[in-house]
């Protein structure tokens, strides 16, 4: 009896087991095949792809065997450092290129200031404070609308030039006898505080020579000035310019002539400033003339957060799994240590680059009108022409730095080793 039911326990459990074996075996086989095993097929295929690039570009036909080099540490670290300085510099080259591209789209965006000058002074200083005796003060205003969405853009000054008519010269009065061709420099000065009038700080913005036997107008470039005035209207205190070894009143005036039909005509800009001491608007209206000093500037809007370079993963790109289907670009690395390479490739230590894989559906990232074109003849007859493929479109050099079959140090540059955008083609 016990027998019985021993062989009946028996059997139970291997019905039971095959019941189990069966359904792991349905389990096993009705899954579909996994997205990552064509992945890592894909990836092997660009490994050798990678490898074969790399020597052929070399012109090898394998890998250098350098085990019977005696390798120096220190020679090694320092070609290291000067792989990495290279990199940087051409990353910061390649920021500058994408940042003067930037201002080239900007450029039609540009906007004509002109800043006349009026006589007039700093609202917080004091006609006394202002007015300085070995030196011309000029004040600009500086009234520009705010702007619009100001949290996020800025007023950007490309160029500001400073025009003013010099006259009235006095060569004999030059305290350089020794100047045969009667040349005078003269320094042009943001004016950065002011207590006084002999107490006071300035910062030098530039400097011409004024030929006193003829001197017509001066230039002088203000932008850093203008900028700062932009910035913080507050530290508007003017501008002052003065001779390099001695009182520029005595040799030189700057022109700035009333339109009033009265006799007072008042040459030199510091009398000016004195006898407008009051900053009347009247009075300011008075000084429009041609030859008046003036500020011409270009200016932009621009955005005040700058867009992030570079970064890991850029916007666009795809990584498996996501769902995207089109064409994308995708990320790779290749570890030198992985593929056995890190003996004679010192730098860098691995590849991170992309390649471009997807469907192009109609109207999707095409990269030309032909593109386009072929698409819909595509659709017409696709037994007769190709669709658009998921191309590389923009390319990027890779560099190594590496031994050579001699044992000797080499930079290798392989122009387009990089994918930086993919298209439908």
């Amino acid at each position: 009896m016990k027998k019985a039911h021993k062989l009946q326990t028996l059997a139970k459990c291997i019905l039971l087991l095959c019941f189990v074996c069966d359904n792991l075996l349905d389990l096993t086989f009705s899954l579909p095949a996994h997205e990552d095993v064509f992945h890592a097929s894909e990836i092997e295929e660009h490994i050798r792809t990678f490898k074969s690039d790399i020597l052929n570009k070399l012109g090898y036909d394998r890998p250098p065997n350098i085990s019977n080099i005696t390798r120096n540490n220190a020679e090694e670290q320092r070609m290291i450092k000067k792989f990495e300085k290279f990199m940087m510099d051409r990353e910061a080259e390649n920021r500058k290129l994408l940042d003067d591209r930037d201002e080239e789209q900007e450029i039609l965006t540009k906007t004509l200031y002109s800043l006349d000058y009026t006589g007039g002074r700093p609202d917080a200083i004091s006609a006394d404070d202002w007015f300085a005796k070995n030196s011309i003060r000029l004040y600009f205003k500086t009234p520009f609308s705010h702007l619009q969405n100001a949290s996020t853009r800025e007023l950007h000054v490309s160029s500001a030039k400073l025009r003013v008519t010099f006259a009235n010269p006095r060569p004999e009065n030059l305290k350089d006898k020794f100047s045969v061709d009667k040349l005078l420099r003269v320094n042009l000065h943001q004016i950065l505080s002011i207590n006084n009038s002999s107490d006071y700080k300035r910062n030098i913005l530039d400097s011409i020579l004024i030929d006193l036997l003829n001197p017509g107008m001066g230039t002088f470039e203000v932008g850093k000035a203008v900028q700062s005035w932009i910035d913080n209207n507050e530290s508007n205190l003017g501008l002052e310019l003065a001779a390099e070894i001695q009182d520029i009143n005595e040799v030189i005036e700057v022109d700035s002539v009333f339109t009033s039909d009265s006799e007072d005509r008042v040459r030199n800009v510091g009398n000016v400033v004195k006898y407008l001491g009051d900053n009347s608007t009247d009075s300011m209206d008075r000084l429009n003339d041609e030859h008046s000093p003036s500020i011409d500037l270009y200016a932009q809007e621009r955005q005040l957060l700058k867009r992030v370079k570079h970064s890991t993963r850029r916007r666009g790109d795809c990584r498996r799994g996501d769902g995207e289907s089109r064409c994308c670009r995708y990320p790779i690395k290749i570890s030198f240590k992985d593929i056995g390479w890190d003996d004679w490739v010192l730098a860098p230590h691995e590849y991170k680059g992309y390649y471009c894989a997807g469907k192009c559906p109609r109207n999707y990232k095409m990269t030309n009108t032909f593109a386009g074109i072929k698409a819909i003849l595509h659709k017409q007859h696709p037994n007769k022409v190709p669709s658009p493929c998921c191309v590389a479109t923009k390319l990027s050099p890779f560099t190594i730095l590496h031994y050579d079959y001699d044992g000797k140090y080499n930079f290798s540059e392989y122009p387009d080793l990089v994918v930086e955008q993919c298209k439908c083609g």
